[in-house]
């Protein structure tokens, strides 16, 4: 029989003993815990992302990205378009490295293009999570930061970056958008390095841009803020000059119905040529000749006077008796011809982005080789009304 020589130190040990199994016990349990609580909270995102129509590969990539979330968050999240966009695209911006990046923005693309709230604002506009190069076009050995398109629209861009930016506020650099790996056409040249002085180069399909910076990025969001003038570079791209016509149309005060008709087109609703004929306005019509036009503005002939500054609505035609545009026109210049008629130049004013596109679209048509389609307006001769955009 063994004696104990050390009673007290023996009881400590063995209660020293007794509190490290139970700290490893409750470690263990609470590391078992989180890692189960972890699947269970995946396999509910990916019930819930395939329940929404996402593949199976997408519903992984986004049980992956949110595996931390809730199941209500996660819902949440494929309920609200611009909320998710913007975890994705900070997702993308805390990625270690260039390829990390790029692989998360290709997947978070996909799951976007999937749920179909990857719509561009405009015509052109850069999509969420694409990438871009911005440089200097100035500097051409200096530095090209990889960004990812957080949100556009008509005036600004909103990008992050897990790099930093190395240009001061209000410097005009340049934004040469990239392929993304797996999705869309690839230009065959490289990215380039996010400090490093490849020249960038764009799709096929794609266009640089000039691009202001206004804010630089600030943490935790990253985001740099920019302002473009993109559309308009598409919109001149499209027409820059005044294309020479002879469109036999009407034109419609600038009160009443008018509005209301404009705003439907506005909202992309199918509007016929007849309904014109049904409103208040249709008896202070007046009969023109659109003999140039612009997406900016149109030259008119017409037996009437008009004052300088005096304001009304130009009906734009389609060949299928369906309107195309109502855009609002002011007379900035009037003069009479020989044969004692107007010769009146207006300028469209108001015309919202889908508008200006829509006419930019009309004047490339009318451009092309003439295809046109005759109608007749009630009490009055047959009229060219133009091709169709």
């Amino acid at each position: 029989m063994l004696i104990n020589l050390f009673p007290v130190e023996t009881g400590g040990i063995q209660a020293a003993a007794a509190l490290l199994l139970a700290a490893v016990a409750l470690v263990v349990g609470s590391t078992s815990f989180v890692f189960w609580r972890r699947a269970s909270r995946r396999r509910t995102a990916t019930e819930l992302a395939l329940a929404h129509g996402l593949s199976a590969r997408s519903a992984q990539c986004f049980a992956t990205m949110f595996q931390h979330e809730s199941a209500g968050t996660a819902e949440s999240l494929l309920t609200a378009p611009d909320l998710l966009t913007k975890r994705l695209v900070l997702a993308i911006a805390r990625q270690p490295g260039r390829e990390a990046a790029l692989a998360v923005a290709a997947d978070a693309a996909r799951l976007l293009d999937e749920l179909g709230l990857r719509t561009p604002a405009f015509d052109g506009a850069p999509l969420p999570c694409e990438p871009f190069v911005i440089s200097d076009p100035t500097e051409p050995s200096g530095p090209a930061v990889l960004v990812f398109v957080g949100a556009a629209d008509e005036k600004n861009l909103i990008v992050v970056s897990p790099f930093p930016c190395p240009w001061p506020l209000r410097r005009n650099l340049l934004a040469t958008p990239q392929p993304l790996p797996g999705l869309g056409t690839t230009s065959g040249a490289p990215l380039a390095n996010s400090n490093g002085t490849a020249e960038p180069e764009a799709p096929p399909g794609r266009m640089a841009f000039e691009a202001a910076l206004l804010l630089r990025p600030m943490p935790p969001l990253n985001e740099w803020v920019f302002t473009h003038a993109l559309v308009e570079t598409i919109t001149n791209r499209r027409a820059t000059v005044r294309v020479p016509c002879r469109i036999e149309t009407v034109t419609l005060p600038d009160s009443g119905d008018p509005l209301l008709l404009r705003q439907r087109l506005q909202r992309e609703e199918s509007v016929r040529f007849g309904e014109l004929q049904s409103s208040r306005a249709w008896s202070q019509r007046l009969t023109v000749t659109v003999v140039d036009i612009s997406a900016d503005g149109a030259r008119l002939v017409l037996d009437q006077p008009l004052a300088k500054h005096q304001r009304l609505h130009l009906v734009l035609a389609r060949a299928d008796d369906s309107l195309l545009a109502l855009p609002l026109a002011e007379v900035v210049d009037v003069r009479r011809d020989d044969g004692g008629g107007t010769i009146a130049g207006v300028r469209f004013i108001g015309v919202r982005m889908k508008e200006r596109l829509c006419l930019a679209d009309y004047v490339r048509a009318l451009a092309r080789p003439a295809i046109s389609a005759a109608r007749r307006l009630p009490r009055g001769p047959e009229r060219r009304r133009g091709p169709e955009p």
